[in-house]
């Protein structure tokens, strides 16, 4: 029986030694896995800063009649004025406002929290 040759081992695997190879790979893979974990919440942080927050749309009316023109905030600051000056109430009190406007006959209906009714000229 002829005796078996060994191949040679080159030099840069034959310093390490099994214990030492174990060691190395180790490290390795925890570098790997502390990396993408770091980029998981680098991504999750710029998805939140980028979705915009949804405006509410600002919605503006005017009512044109008879060459008169009436808007929304002209409504509100009349209302305003007739709800504290003329009787007497506070704004505070006001939850909820509904308006009926009749051109014909240039006067505004208001109910306010479904009870209380008033009206002024417009």
């Amino acid at each position: 029986m002829a005796p078996t040759r060994r191949r040679a081992v080159p030099s840069t695997t034959a310093a390490i030694t099994p214990k030492a190879a174990v060691e190395k790979k180790s490290e390795e893979v925890k570098a790997a896995d502390a990396k993408p974990a770091a980029k998981k919440t680098e991504a999750k942080k710029t998805t939140a800063k980028k979705s915009p927050a949804k405006k509410t749309p600002v919605y503006e009316y005017v009512l044109q009649f008879q060459g008169k023109e009436v808007s929304g905030s002209d409504l509100n600051a009349r209302f305003a004025e007739v709800w504290t000056k003329d009787l007497g109430k506070s704004l505070s009190d006001v939850k909820k406002v509904t308006y009926y406007i009749k051109p014909e006959e240039s006067a505004a209906y208001f109910v306010v929290n479904d009870s209380d009714e008033g009206s002024f000229g417009i």
